[in-house]
């Protein structure tokens, strides 16, 4: 009996991870499931910063375009994941902000997602929003040194800046106010007339609380001089020397929430408020500040959204704010307390929100396994 010995070699691609076609190397961000509450939370906007292998070719890195139109964020079979590319350094590669938009953030196991790069035939930048159709406006203020008030949602309500000034924010760059004639207007659009559920939040910086019996309002929809009403708004206040957090509306009567707080000035605080049609409740630094049960729907009464002091109908804010202001955003939904909690851990620390990330991987490179021996049996 002849008998032939075959030597296969079993080749498989390295991680199974599938890359679009042209790209040369992707990073992978895995985040921990600890960090985003006990629920699921669906098309989650996520915070990530680049690596050195994000330089472009020229400055040692592995990006072909000089505009960084060949990154893009996907899925571990490379279909693509809309994303957001604000600031990004072609001679460094690393820091940065990006956004990518996670269709499922778990809760009970680690969700991982992968940026893709080196691909020379990218031209075009492959930007899409990753902010779902809830988002009526998102303000980055970037960068840090020219102050820019742009919405970084289809909406477009871009901010018209008088007197505010760029400076560091919690998230790269943001807005300082001068906390006497600085603000920036958003304007009336009906995407900001926001009159069902809702939330508003912003990171906020206070050089100073307010003296007693005074407000400082760092965002809201404004006061009517002619139906003495005041729209949504997030405001510091002083009654008898204790500061407030209020989140609040005002038909003639206050609507909303407040509690005192020993919140220190100097340092960056997130802030957030949501109605749902039957509780105002607002959250500091990830974790339920105040609630109060009320049915009382925002008021809306016309009146410019402003950050930076309260709006008014005669054209003229007051109640200004000193302090900066970072990452401002309006959704016409009541975000859910996950989705609060993994937007705090994430944007306080974007590394921390994650358990691992691997870049500078090849494309295309493969595992290959010891050989396979079989035994194939040739008649006489």
């Amino acid at each position: 009996m002849i008998k032939l010995i075959a030597l296969i070699l079993v080749t498989l691609p390295l991680w199974g991870v599938t890359c679009p076609a042209g790209y040369g190397y992707w990073g992978s961000l895995t985040i921990d499931h600890t960090q985003v509450g006990s629920s699921d939370s669906s098309n989650f906007p996520v915070l990530f910063t680049g690596d050195t292998s994000l330089k472009t070719v020229g400055n040692g890195g592995k990006v072909q375009s000089s505009s960084g139109y060949d990154i893009i964020v996907g899925s571990v079979s490379g279909s693509a994941y809309n994303f957001e590319r604000v600031i990004w350094s072609a001679s460094s590669g690393s820091g940065g902000e990006w956004w990518a938009e996670i269709p499922t953030l778990s809760h009970s196991s680690n969700t991982t997602f992968y940026v893709f790069y080196g691909n020379a035939s990218v031209t075009t930048d492959q930007q899409s929003s990753p902010w779902d159709s809830n988002y009526a406006m998102v303000q980055h203020l970037p960068n840090g040194s020219s102050l820019t008030a742009n919405d970084s949602t289809a909406n477009a309500n871009n901010g018209t800046n008088a007197n505010a000034t760029a400076t560091t924010g919690e998230i790269d760059g943001g807005a300082a106010f001068n906390g006497s004639n600085a603000d920036i207007d958003f304007g009336l659009a009906s995407s900001l007339q926001i009159t069902g559920n809702i939330t508003a939040e912003l990171w906020f910086n206070a050089t100073s609380w307010p003296p007693t019996g005074n407000d400082y309002v760092m965002f809201d929809e404004g006061y009517s001089f002619g139906s003495n009403t005041r729209g949504w708004e997030l405001r510091l206040y002083n009654f008898s020397s204790t500061n407030y957090i209020y989140w609040d509306t005002n038909t003639g009567s206050i609507h909303g929430c407040s509690a005192s707080t020993t919140t220190s000035t100097g340092t960056w605080h997130h802030l957030v408020g949501t109605w749902n049609g039957t509780a105002w409740t607002a959250y500091l630094d990830g974790v339920q500040f105040c609630t109060s049960t009320d049915s009382q729907a925002p008021q809306n009464n016309s009146v410019h959204v402003v950050a930076g002091a309260l709006g008014s109908s005669i054209g003229n804010p007051f109640f200004n704010f000193p302090g900066s202001l970072d990452e401002l955003r309006v959704s016409n939904t009541n975000r859910s307390v996950d989705w609060i909690t993994a937007e705090y851990n994430n944007q306080s620390s974007p590394s921390g929100f994650l358990a691992s990330s691997s870049w500078g991987n090849a494309c295309g490179a493969v595992l290959t396994s010891a050989p396979l021996r079989s035994l194939m049996g040739v008649g006489q």
